[in-house]
């Protein structure tokens, strides 16, 4: 999932009817991929409070959020309801990317770096893979114009994005 539908066509949508080309066909009207074998890759979005509804029911064996802090804790929290798997040799999961910052930044750090659970969550379920520009060598080789792009960023955000701090935002 992506935060709106423009930033899921530019970013996923895309490049993967390019990079699946010949895998898996594309069916516009479900944002959906469908692979030979009948395995689907649905993508979708959620820009506002009745955005959460088109997942409601739904069944998802894995669910991603790219850029995880432009969600509203709540919608993160409704969307997930819909993971669940039937199968028996597989656990169903959730993956989250994302950058300090944003909307749903205050509930990204408390599960993945500060480890504060509520009644319900369990510590097990949650683990920080942290990452920077810099373990990105795909990115840096081929553009390392855009480290100097992050670090002339102002401070708190250099900071973040450039250092992956989490301490210099507060979140809502």
């Amino acid at each position: 999932l992506r935060r709106t539908l423009q930033e899921l066509r530019e970013n996923h949508i895309l490049p993967l009817q390019s990079e699946l080309s010949g895998y898996a066909g594309f069916k516009k009207d479900e944002r959906a991929f469908i692979f030979p074998n009948g395995s689907r890759l649905t993508l979708g979005y959620c820009d506002a409070d009745s955005d959460v509804l088109q997942y409601q029911g739904a069944e998802y064996d894995v669910i991603g959020f790219e850029e995880a802090t432009h969600f509203k804790e709540e919608w993160i929290v409704f969307i997930c309801t819909a993971l669940r798997t039937t199968k028996k040799d597989f656990r169903a999961r959730v993956y989250y990317t994302c950058n300090p910052g944003g909307v749903g930044h205050a509930w990204v750090k408390r599960l993945f770096i500060d480890r504060a659970f509520r009644e319900g969550e369990r510590g097990e379920d949650y683990l920080f893979v942290p990452a920077k520009v810099y373990d990105n060598r795909a990115l840096t080789e081929s553009y390392p114009e855009y480290v100097t792009q992050l670090e002339s960023l102002p401070d708190r955000l250099r900071k973040a994005w450039l250092d992956g701090r989490w301490d210099v935002f507060e979140g809502p």
